[in-house]
């Protein structure tokens, strides 16, 4: 149970190689074998990212967790070739690519798409059509000799409308005018049209509400049924635990801990985020192991310790009191408030000599 929910009702069920329906714990133990459709080796950019190596098989569905801002969304932009001075080595099917813009990402050979952060400034064109926004990626592919092809173009929107259920009166009208979660399946349905091997999901549902985040999760499992790879950025720590086979765990711009089956929950995701791992729990129980082996003292040394450090005070304190009684034993008309006043304010004097003293 999570925030009052079962993981099993709240997501679509993973499914193995015969078609069943599996546990989470069982899901990472039975996706097939095959070799991996993206392999990132030693990946590095700037400052921010140190070092990646990631493996992501067709069909898979895998994880980036951890803080936000610990160079996940920019692995994301990295592979889709929106950064450049990247070190490091990418493979597609075992072929090596320097992927040096979105242009060469989304070609047929190496087949990525990015559905990014921010849809509005990044994904979409508002002023544009709906239509429009939907055919953009895809427009070489429904173009002859650089004039689209009016026909598909409609074809191809209708598709995406009907397979994402896009809520629209009119795809004429501005994008702008939809929801968030329809604005969002705009932009999916916009790399869908290019039918990529390898999504890259930056986090897809911020902002959006809870029935299109079911829909959104219902279509990441058909994709992923088909064999399409899928990298899968969230900051949603159930998300990771409901929809992935595996979660690597970015702290600092490099992976710290990958998680799947049975180890794939949110405590370990919480610890590792941290980066609270073995390390950290062996200098807590050498802390404890030192606390224990401190030798006890006695009630003697106890005492003596606390006079060395309060011996100036104490004997302030104590000349205080003397003075008081003398000084008290000598007036006529006793604890009077002219005698209370008086030695008050010798008191104030020793006290700023014993704070000095100390």
């Amino acid at each position: 149970m999570m925030i009052g929910r079962e993981l099993a009702k709240a997501y679509p069920a993973k499914i193995d190689t015969n078609g069943a329906s599996v546990t989470r714990v069982e899901s990472a133990q039975q996706k097939p074998q095959a070799g991996p459709l993206l392999e990132i080796k030693n990946l590095t950019w700037s400052n921010v990212l140190h070092g990646i190596s990631l493996q992501l098989a067709p069909g898979e569905i895998v994880g980036l967790g951890g803080l936000d801002g610990q160079g996940q969304s920019e692995l994301l932009l990295a592979l889709f070739g929106v950064l450049s001075g990247l070190g490091g080595e990418i493979f597609i099917d075992g072929r090596r690519f320097a992927i040096e813009h979105p242009r060469q990402a989304k070609a047929r050979k190496i087949g990525l798409a990015l559905i990014p952060q921010d849809r509005q400034t990044q994904g979409l064109l508002l002023p544009m059509s709906i239509e429009d926004n939907l055919v953009l990626a895809a427009t070489p592919d429904l173009s002859k000799f650089g004039i689209i092809d009016r026909g598909r173009e409609r074809s191809a929107t209708d598709q995406a409308v009907a397979k994402l259920q896009i809520r629209a009166n009119d795809l004429a009208a501005p994008v702008r005018t939809l929801s968030g979660g329809n604005q969002q399946k705009v932009v999916i349905g916009k790399w869908l049209l290019k039918n990529p091997r390898i999504l890259l999901l930056n986090d897809p549902t911020r902002g959006i509400d809870v029935g299109t985040k079911q829909e959104l999760y219902r279509l990441m499992r058909e994709l992923a049924q088909t064999g399409i790879g899928i990298l899968f950025y969230s900051t949603d720590y159930e998300e990771l635990i409901g929809m992935c086979d595996r979660v690597a765990v970015c702290y600092g711009g490099k992976f710290v801990r990958e998680l799947s089956g049975p180890d794939l929950n949110e405590h370990n995701l919480i610890t590792a985020s941290l980066n609270l791992g073995e390390s950290s729990a062996a200098a807590k129980s050498s802390s404890r192991s030192l606390e224990t082996s401190r030798p006890k003292t006695s009630a003697w040394q106890n005492l003596n310790r606390f006079w060395k450090r309060n011996a100036g005070p104490a004997l302030s304190l104590l000349v205080f009191a003397i003075m008081f009684i003398l000084f008290a034993s000598q007036q006529s008309n006793g604890l009077s408030t002219n005698v209370l006043t008086s030695v008050s304010n010798k008191g104030a004097v020793l006290a700023y000599v014993a704070i000095a003293q100390t």
